[in-house]
């Protein structure tokens, strides 16, 4: 196998699935930021009050103990963000290689073997893409297991 996915084949469906997922990662992107924007300005507009809503103590100036707060949410939401987009991707890119191996299941035809070149070029192919199909579905199991 030279490369990790196989690339050899466009489909609509594949191009769909790619614009797809493009779509939801960029309403993703909008609606983390404008989410985070209104939660981390809220000290602004009530007094008192932390973006975290826990006890502000009173040694430490508000600025300060807002940057650290600040400094916290935009960390962990750029963290959850990015990990969330990589797990979008691994499902729109292993649902593209499933198509990709149905397709390579379609345009295989018994009908055209004349001789025995032919049948050893089919089971070639054949034992191929069975050995893509296992090798996605283990990687499906795999990432299953590493995301319960």
């Amino acid at each position: 196998m030279r490369h990790f996915w196989n690339t050899d084949v466009e489909d609509d469906q594949v191009t769909y699935y790619v614009q797809y997922f493009k779509t939801i990662e960029k309403v993703y992107k909008h609606a983390i930021f404008f989410g985070i924007i209104l939660h981390v300005a809220k000290p602004f507009f009530v007094r008192g009050s932390s973006i975290c809503n826990c006890y502000i103590p009173p040694q430490i100036p508000f600025p300060i103990f807002y940057a650290f707060e600040f400094y916290a949410i935009i960390v962990g939401a750029a963290s959850a963000f990015c990990f969330n987009v990589f797990v979008c991707s691994l499902i729109v890119s292993v649902a593209a290689q499933f198509r990709l191996v149905n397709l390579k299941i379609k345009d295989l035809n018994a009908m055209e073997i004349d001789n025995d070149h032919d049948l050893r070029v089919y089971k070639v192919n054949l034992k191929s893409i069975i050995k893509y199909q296992q090798f996605l579905i283990r990687f499906v199991d795999d990432i299953n297991k590493l995301l319960s």
